[in-house]
């Protein structure tokens, strides 16, 4: 499922910033979103785009241009919305009233909370460039068959905390990298990107890793078609934010393509199958791990060190839960967030 980044949406809750005369911060689901005064009341309806977004550039969005323009890597120009701190107030996202866009004719008539309107406004979402001799060429998109790597953030699933926090989950440091999946399905083996299934190459590093680890044999001798997940970071990926000397695989998902179930990889036999196979699995740092009594605790505690090098702070945060349906999102560290640069 494509990410919503921009969205319909309620103004929750409204607080004032101390010392601050023109602004004030808002609440847009599990968001705390910093906007002009008086712009809003609580149960005003508006637009809310999560972070990471890349607005067109278009009149509507003009008054972005002193601190959001940017340039996507296919030379596309227009402004991204990301993490900033306004009077030592964490700003996360953008939330316009309807009124703005009224040339999208958006009423609370013709949409309700939670319409996606992400292609409506040309909204894309910001991703760094990612060389060619990482990516490699494309053979297709995404599989349908199995399941893509993007979990929710946990502030859009606010609603639901009270009912997370009845659930106990395995917690993994969240590794700022590049997505890989490997599988093997109807006797085919695959290898996939974020977003596409990439042709077979010496060159590129996802087939590389699949050949070098020896992971066609892995999946195969499996008793049912598979999936294996994972990051690979170090190199040239994302400016090597560990400082490794090379690159790593770290596996977070092992998945029966059969059902399309997630498999517990910390599960001692799970566990087993990927070590002998020479796999290591993303940092484990709770099992058995019960939310805290606020959200705003849950992401002050995502921010720490980073295991894969102590040195350095890790991205964040994901949570997983494998009884009966199978239930996982992400928090994303603010530290982490406000020291990026691209």
């Amino acid at each position: 499922m494509e990410r919503k980044l921009a969205t319909l949406e309620v103004i929750k809750d409204i607080q004032p910033i101390p010392g601050a005369d023109n602004i004030e911060v808002a609440t847009v689901r599990g968001w705390k979103v910093v906007v002009k005064k008086g712009l809003f009341e609580i149960g005003s309806l508006c637009v809310y785009f999560e972070i990471d977004s890349f607005l067109p550039e278009l009149p509507e969005f003009e008054f972005l241009r002193k601190y959001c323009f940017a340039t996507l890597n296919t030379g596309e120009k227009g402004f991204r919305i990301r993490t900033v701190n306004m009077r030592e107030q964490l700003s996360q996202g953008l939330a316009l009233p309807l009124s703005h866009l009224s040339n999208f004719f958006l009423t609370s008539k013709t949409f309700t909370i939670g319409t996606d309107l992400t292609n409506l406004l040309g909204v894309k979402k910001w991703e760094l460039d990612v060389s060619a001799y990482l990516h490699g060429d494309i053979l297709g998109y995404f599989p349908s068959f199995v399941p893509k790597t993007d979990e929710e953030r946990i502030q859009n699933l606010s609603e639901l905390y009270p009912l997370l926090r009845q659930k106990s989950f395995n917690v993994t440091e969240k590794l700022d990298g590049t997505s890989f999946t490997a599988f093997y399905y109807n006797d085919t083996f695959g290898v996939c990107s974020q977003n596409r299934e990439l042709k077979e190459s010496d060159t590129n590093i996802y087939w590389q890793f699949f050949h070098k680890y020896k992971i066609g044999d892995f999946l195969k001798s499996l008793p049912f078609p598979s999936a294996i997940q994972g990051e690979i970071v170090g190199g040239k990926i994302q400016g090597n934010p560990y400082k490794l000397p090379n690159y790593r695989l770290y596996v977070f998902n092992l998945i029966n393509l059969d059902n399309q179930k997630r498999l517990d990889i910390f599960s001692p036999a799970n566990h087993s199958l990927l070590s002998n196979a020479g796999l290591d699995t993303v940092p484990l740092l709770f099992s058995d791990f019960f939310l805290p009594s606020s959200l705003d605790t849950l992401i002050a505690f995502s921010s720490g060190h980073s295991l894969v090098n102590p040195n350095t702070t890790r991205e964040g945060l994901v949570l997983r839960n494998f009884e009966n349906s199978y239930t996982s999102f992400k928090v994303i560290s603010n530290n982490f967030l406000l020291k990026q640069k691209d």
